[in-house]
């Protein structure tokens, strides 16, 4: 038998080691890694507008006789979803647009956006206050605003000009809308008119 005072002077040894000759193998627990924000989030195409104001003032200034003008069919093409779909288009907030403005930029179809937070602040307010989507609230924000230190500090006129200028772009799609319907007439009438009446009007008509 070995002593009580003997086992307190043998060192402790591992019985793992004494067996099998090694130590038992230790366990690392590392720390999760986050896997990094994305820097550019995609959203629905149709969310981008381009200004209708330029379009709209060249409709009121075409005459119905004259032939289109090339620039202007160009602007037709490039509104032609929004001319279809009118202000439908407008969306309502969604939780997907308000992640993407999150990320350093926004693809909207080929367009993009660069998300500035002095932007992003302002654009969700004007989105709850107009139950417009988080997205399209932005790009209201960032035409509206001129990079201005003194516009940004004075949030609440900026959010009335932001807010006006919304309902300045819905006037002008409706009102392109309109115009747009108006040619079409004047259009048809004319080819009417002409068809109907070949033949029957004097020489200097």
């Amino acid at each position: 038998l070995i002593s009580t005072k003997a086992r307190a002077n043998t060192p402790h040894t591992n019985p793992l080691k004494t067996s099998l000759g090694f130590l038992s193998p230790t366990i690392v627990v590392t720390p999760l890694i986050q896997p990094p924000m994305s820097t550019t989030k995609s959203v629905d195409a149709s969310l981008w507008w381009a200004p209708f104001t330029d379009l709209l003032t060249e409709l009121e200034n075409l005459s119905p006789s004259s032939a289109l003008p090339i620039s202007l069919a160009n602007k037709l093409k490039e509104h032609h979803l929004w001319l279809l779909n009118s202000v439908s288009l407008f969306k309502l907030p969604n939780q997907k647009s308000k992640e993407a403005l999150d990320a350093q930029q926004v693809q909207i179809g080929s367009h993009r956006l660069t998300v500035q937070s002095k932007f992003k602040e302002l654009a969700l307010k004007i989105s709850s206050s107009l139950c417009l989507d988080e997205v399209q609230s932005y790009i209201l924000v960032e035409r509206s605003c001129e990079l201005d230190e003194s516009d940004l500090v004075a949030l609440e006129p900026l959010h009335l000009k932001v807010m006006i200028q919304y309902y300045i772009e819905r006037q002008c799609v409706l009102k392109c809308t309109r115009h747009l319907l108006m040619l079409s007439c004047k259009f048809i009438f004319m080819l009417y008119f002409v068809s109907n009446c070949r033949g029957r009007l004097p020489l200097d008509f």
